[in-house]
Order: C-alpha cells, then sequence, then structure tokens
C-alpha cells in the first residue's frame, strides 16, 4: 500500500495532535477520516470545467440539476451510515419529487450506481 507524507505547519500541529486523540478515543482511524474527506472533496468538485456556460447556472441547467443530484446523494448516504436500507423506489420517489419523471429515472439510476460504488446496499 503506498504511503503519502503531508506536511503542517509548526502551529497547526496541535491541532492535528488534537485530531488523533479524538480519532483513537473514539476507536477511529485518521486515515480513514482524511480518505472520506478527500472522497467527498473529488466527487463534488470533478470534473471541474471552469468554462461552463451560463446557462449552466439556470434552474433546470446543468449545475442546478448536479446539485440536486449531489444532495440526493447525501440524503440517502446519511440513511445508510446510520443503518437504514434504502430502494430503488424511494430514490425514484425523491427524484421524481425535485424534477420531471424523464430526468428523474435516469438521475435515480446514477444515484444508485454511485450508492453502490459507496458500498451501500439498495435495494431493487
Amino acid at each position: 500500500m503506498p504511503r503519502f507524507t503531508v506536511y503542517f505547519k509548526e502551529e497547526q500541529t496541535l491541532v492535528f495532535e488534537k485530531f488523533k486523540q479524538i480519532m483513537s478515543r473514539e476507536g477511529s482511524n485518521v486515515s480513514k477520516h482524511l480518505w472520506d474527506y478527500i472522497e467527498d472533496y473529488v466527487d463534488i468538485h470533478d470534473p471541474g470545467n471552469p468554462q461552463s456556460r451560463i446557462t449552466s447556472f439556470m434552474l433546470g441547467g446543468s449545475y442546478d440539476m448536479a446539485a440536486i443530484e449531489g444532495e440526493i446523494r447525501q440524503i440517502f448516504h446519511s440513511r445508510a451510515k446510520k443503518g437504514a436500507e434504502t430502494t430503488l423506489k424511494e430514490i425514484r420517489q425523491v427524484c421524481r419529487a425535485h424534477i420531471d419523471m424523464e430526468k428523474a429515472l435516469a438521475m435515480a439510476e446514477r444515484v444508485h450506481t454511485w450508492l453502490r460504488e459507496q458500498g451501500v446496499v439498495v435495494w431493487r
């Protein structure tokens, strides 16, 4: 497994040491929390395109749809972390509540695929 080095300013080491103590106290793992943060960051920011069209930001535009899909992903991912089960039907219903039927079904499939990639069990 590859190893990586992270550098901190001297004044930041105290905060990092407290972070490690909290992780230890909670029986958790520093690497896992850092990795979770990195994955979430990549999910939100990739793929990036600094030359997006202005229409992308309008109601129904790609950024609006991406924001809605991101919120739905987080809803179901958070539920799964708490032990709740999820069905594809539930995902479809939530998507339909936010956008029209045709786009909702495609979005529900993308959310379903993403959740499975995250290790979440989604019942069909």
